[in-house]
């Protein structure tokens, strides 16, 4: 952003985070206040300064340059003073940091480090970073950037409103007019702002445009309210014109005249209006009395026919400058700001709704450069600006668009025992009202994509296997969505011939389940629910006792001694009891079936109350029989 923020710093974001107006100042006065006068006048005095051997200036020429944008120039003078150690205040240091990670040669340099130390001592904050899955895909420019700064921009109905300073080109003083585009089917067309308009919102915005400084400016949805960043008319003790918000409403079909907001004062800005139409708060940016660090975000509200008095929001204010307040339909509010990890001078950060940590957006959104005034259209679209390497000007307006990646679900299915993967497996996996069918390719294998906006959703399916030779599967697979994409199913098949082969062994008191090989049949802890690995090796029972109509079998459940004997008894009848619903639900005759828990009570080994035993050991005595009866 073209010259940074408050005056008192210097010239503040001349258009862009732009606080107050100079005038212009004679050679003679920049020695004793430099920052609060003209930049190039500044420059040419510190370069004189330096000609003549006096290196006390290099922080202030370093400083200048930055805010006129000569970044490769305020680098090398920047790194002269690093070594002098003269880099000792907070707003140099991050600009130095800035550069740094511009023209240095790592992002994380000891250079930086040292620095951002500095300044968190001075009361600047960290932000909580969490890379997203999101893919911002950043338009190199709008239609209607120009060589100019443009900044502040706001969409309404079928053009859009922004601030530039196009009509005062290479002039080192804030000054900036409102300007409108309207955007259809590609085309970039100029509308005036002007007392002339048709359109009464232009009209009444173009009654106080001026040669001085005008926006960001912000609208409510239904154009019943204006409010507007401009010049004050009065300066303050330093000779600085500091800006306030101007405000106009609709009163009997007509907007009223423009008037400042109450709190205005000659000594402080008030700047970056919005007003967030669902809550009724208009956020803003100022230097006021009580502000944490330079510039902090506040909210106020009307309250009968009178604005109550500001609230700072503490949750995102910091020894930094934090501006551009933007209210998203969800309450989550986004701004400007900077902080110790950072990707270099401003950035846009979110403080989301109800929480109290704010949020470090990722790149390209954010960049080494400054970025900020971001507005959102929709989930996926909208604007920002940034005074990056563009084509056209400084400070610029993008738009962007947010790509969300897909998750890609992988289904393998293989043979239980063999562990070989089963082509030409069909597969029906049902969804919600959504049903897919195919089948596994030569390797086993079948993906499947489901849209990236069910991030943060749980995806519960029903998967129907089948194959000749198999037995068929029916069961159900639950996948929290979270950041990875990537989601592998595997699932095993048994072969139906296992069922045939066992029929000769088949004897009273011998347990099926270990004819048909199945495996441990596990619970969760301390639960007694059918997981979807059980179920699969309980359909194998199914199947047996289906082929074979006269097997009556009794279910037993055991636990290992760990815990109560009372506990684990109980235990082991619930689970002995869902085991055996789970079976009665697939269509067995009650009469072939029943089921008992022995908690502890008949261990495999010798791991018994007050014997200490390995974790295998254990195991061993966990397990659910299926012991024949009757055949």
């Amino acid at each position: 952003m073209k010259r940074i923020f408050c005056l008192t710093l210097i010239i503040g974001f001349l258009a862009s985070i732009s606080f107050a107006q100079k005038p212009n100042v004679s050679e003679k006065k920049l020695s004793n206040a430099v920052f609060e006068k003209n930049d190039m006048q500044a420059i040419s005095y510190f370069q004189k300064k330096l000609n003549r051997g006096d290196s006390s200036c290099l922080i202030d020429y370093a400083s200048s340059d930055f805010r006129l944008h000569h970044f490769e120039r305020s680098y090398q003078t920047y790194k002269i003073a690093h070594r002098k150690n003269m880099i000792t205040k907070p707003v140099h240091a991050n600009e130095f940091i800035q550069l740094d990670k511009i023209y240095g040669t790592s992002k994380t340099s000891l250079i930086q480090q040292q620095y951002e130390k500095l300044l968190s001592n001075a009361g600047y904050k960290k932000a909580t970073f969490a890379r997203t899955n999101f893919r911002y895909t950043v338009a190199k420019e709008v239609c209607f950037n120009s060589d100019a700064d443009d900044f502040g921009i706001f969409p309404i109905d079928n053009f859009t409103l922004f601030s530039s300073t196009r009509n005062n080109i290479d002039k080192n003083i804030e000054n900036s007019l409102i300007k409108t585009y309207s955007v259809k089917n590609g085309s970039c067309d100029a509308i005036d702002v002007s007392e002339q308009s048709e359109n009464n919102l232009l009209k009444q915005l173009g009654k106080i445009n001026s040669k001085y400084h005008m926006g960001p400016i912000c609208v409510s949805k239904d154009k019943s309210k204006i409010f507007v960043t401009v010049s004050q008319k009065n300066k303050d003790k330093k000779g600085n014109y500091n800006l306030t918000i101007l405000e106009s409403h609709i009163d009997k079909n007509v907007y009223t005249e423009f008037v400042a907001l109450p709190f205005t004062n000659i000594s402080y800005t008030l700047q970056h209006p919005y007003y967030d139409d669902k809550s009724g708060n208009l956020f803003f940016s100022s230097n006021m009395p009580g502000s944490v660090g330079g510039f902090d975000i506040y909210k106020t509200k009307m309250e009968g026919t009178k604005w109550i008095t500001p609230i700072n929001i503490k949750e995102i204010n910091t020894a930094a400058t934090e501006a551009f307040p933007f209210v998203a339909v969800n309450g989550d509010i986004y701004y400007s700001g900077k902080t110790t990890n950072g990707f270099g001078g401003f950035d846009i950060l979110k403080l989301e709704n109800g929480h109290s940590t704010p949020v470090l957006l990722d790149e390209p959104l954010n960049s080494a450069y400054d970025d900020f005034g971001i507005y959102i259209t929709d989930d996926f679209h909208g604007y920002f600006c940034s005074n990056r390497k563009a084509q056209k000007g400084n400070d610029n307006i993008y738009s962007y668009e947010i790509k969300i990646p897909p998750y890609l679900f992988t289904l393998n299915i293989k043979d239980d025992q063999s562990k070989v993967n089963l082509k030409d497996v069909a597969a029906k996996i049902k969804f919600n009202d959504t049903i897919i069918t195919a089948n596994t390719d030569e390797s086993g294998s079948y993906s499947f994509a489901l849209p990236g906006t069910l991030e943060g959703t749980n995806w519960s399916a029903e998967i129907g296997l089948n194959k000749t030779g198999f037995l068929p599967l029916t069961t159900n697979h639950s996948t929290q969505l979270g950041e990875e994409r990537k989601i592998n199913i595997e699932k095993m098949l048994t072969k139906e011939v296992e069922v045939k082969q066992v029929a000769e062994k088949i004897k009273v008191g011998v347990d099926l389940g270990k004819l048909l090989n199945l495996n441990p049949i596990y619970f969760d802890l301390n639960k007694f629910d059918i997981r979807p690995d059980a179920a699969i090796e309980l359909d194998k029972i199914v199947k047996a006792m289906n082929e074979m109509p006269n097997l009556v079998i009794e279910l037993g459940s055991h636990t290992d001694s760990r815990g109560s004997t009372k506990s684990n008894q109980t235990l082991s009848q619930k689970r002995a009891e869902s085991s055996g619903k789970y079976i009665l639900s697939k269509g067995i005759d009650s009469k072939r079936l029943s089921w008992k828990g022995y908690g502890e009570s008949k261990p495999l080994n010798r791991c018994v109350d007050g014997v200490k035993c390995t974790e295998p050991e254990y195991s061993l005595n966990r397990r659910t029989e299926f012991k024949i009866v009757k055949m």
